[in-house]
């Protein structure tokens, strides 16, 4: 599911839309993968109704994009979605189905990127005058309540976020390292106001009820993500960056450089209190984090992210018996844990034990039954790079990096021995292997079929399959059911 979207002049906040893809029925040129619809609720998400329109909707793909569909701010009944390859659409009875029709005037080839509405001229015809569509080409402009749109000119192109004011000014970021990453749209005219022009923007947020507060956020790695701040409109000259603290308490495994400013894990999103000035939010590839006070000199953001966590489970869980850990976990990004409490969050994940180049993304992990103090993991560095494997004796009090490797291949499975440190690994494609001599020298699994865990990315296997295991008793016996692509 994508971003919810509530109608605005709902007060009761019932009523939302999402996207979201469903992999069923039909529609022009769409693969099972990409299928998607629009849904509606009027009871805050506890029942939903499809709305009947068959667009491409790609959930993991889309992360970096927003405010593709957008409720009329001054006609409840108006409901438009711009696609990534379907073009512009619009219900004038609410999303019901078989009120959508495809709006004229923009480019259908280009990838719709977000929809904005400027509410200082009021309406037209029952509806918002003035309104914007953002594409991967460029600007498009209605002034006549979306009956016509035109491409705008001399403004930004390479389109990513956008916010706009109540009075209309609006500021837009770009994903195109040579389009001046934030443009400012004010009295007719756009202008250039990035705080950094050397950098990539991808998030910026003005404060809709005041316009000279502006913050921006650069996209760079996740060791290199700063953030500016301007109470003068946003112009050239005025922006300062903003030093913080950051609480963690909440996700004491939270690790994150702090070098160079750094302030989020890939900044998403921004957003302004409405009910308290000078609160802020933000969520990032990992966290949702809040201020109190974004204008302090320096800002103190605290992760809350109780009850919430955005990691993708990409191996098995193991709950051993006895020992350290309650139980073992596997996922993308972060590597997973050794959880020692089931009701607090782990103090420490894989990221803080194995250092890599790029996010540690584990998906086998298993313990030898007679000692579940002994743990093996596997995984790669970065979401497709190289394997990369380690081994605890202590219970996930430290570990111990795998240097050594029989193939390129990387992720897959592990099983360990029940009754000693031998394990096999089974990685993606190829062979299996096993040691006897923790990851120092290795053997190929003569007998067994090749690609036990099929080759492919790190989506391709990870549905809760696990194709291979030890007996949890005897050391001598591993089964082995090969994996079938999870469709």
């Amino acid at each position: 599911m994508r971003r919810p979207v509530f109608d605005p002049q709902d007060v009761t906040g019932n009523i939302l839309y999402a996207t979201v893809q469903n992999g069923a029925g039909s529609g022009p040129g769409l693969g099972s993968d990409t299928r998607g619809t629009v849904l509606k609720s009027t009871d805050r998400g506890e029942t939903w109704t499809d709305c009947g329109l068959q667009v491409e909707v790609k959930p993991n793909k889309d992360q970096d994009i927003t405010d593709r569909l957008a409720v009329d701010p001054l006609n409840s009944n108006v409901i438009w979605l711009t696609t990534r390859a379907h073009g512009t659409w619009r219900s004038t009875a609410a999303g019901a189905p078989g009120s959508w029709s495809q709006v004229a005037g923009i480019n259908q080839t280009l990838g719709g990127r977000f929809i904005k509405f400027d509410i200082s001229a009021g309406t037209v015809s029952g509806v918002t005058k003035n309104m914007f569509i953002g594409t991967t080409g460029g600007m498009y402009q209605s002034t006549d309540g979306g009956a016509t749109f035109t491409q705008m000119v001399g403004g930004p192109t390479s389109l990513l976020r956008a916010s706009i004011a109540k009075d209309g000014v609006m500021f837009v970021t770009t994903y195109s390292a040579t389009a001046n990453g934030v443009w400012k749209w004010s009295g007719g005219s756009w202008s250039t106001v990035s705080p950094d022009p050397a950098r990539i923007y991808k998030s910026v947020m003005v404060n809709p009820d005041n316009s000279n507060e502006v913050i921006a956020a650069s996209s760079g790695s996740w060791s290199a993500e700063l953030m500016w701040r301007s109470t003068t409109g946003g112009n050239l000259g005025s922006w300062s960056l903003m030093s913080h603290t950051r609480d963690k308490t909440e996700a004491p495994h939270s690790e994150m450089s702090t070098g160079a400013g750094n302030i989020g894990f890939s900044i998403d999103m921004i957003a302004f209190d409405p009910f308290n000035a000078g609160h802020v939010w933000f969520s990032d590839m990992i966290n949702v984090s809040q201020t109190t006070n974004v204008w302090a000199p320096t800002v103190a953001w605290k992760l809350r992210v109780t009850g919430l966590e955005e990691i993708f489970v990409t191996g098995q869980m193991v709950a051993p018996r006895v020992g350290r850990a309650l139980l073992n976990t596997a996922t993308g990004d972060v590597g997973g844990f050794d959880h020692t409490s089931l009701t607090e969050p782990p103090a420490r994940g894989m990221s803080s034990y194995i250092a890599t180049s790029s996010s540690i993304n584990i998906t086998a992990v298993d313990i030898q039954a007679s000692d579940p103090n002994f743990i093996v993991r596997f995984g790669s560095d970065g979401w497709n790079g190289p394997p990369i494997g380690a081994y605890s004796t202590n219970g996930g009090v430290s570990y111990t990096r795998i240097t050594t490797y029989p193939t390129a291949n990387a992720r897959g499975r592990v099983a360990v021995s029940a009754t000693s440190r031998n394990f096999v690994w089974a990685p993606q494609g190829g062979p299996s292997y096993w040691s006897n001599t923790l990851g120092a020298t290795w053997t190929v699994c003569n007998g067994l079929p090749g690609g036990i865990v099929p080759a492919g990315d790190i989506y391709s296997i990870y549905a809760g399959q696990v194709p291979i295991a030890a007996d949890r008793v005897s050391g001598n016996i591993f089964m082995l059911i090969p994996a079938v692509p999870f469709m």
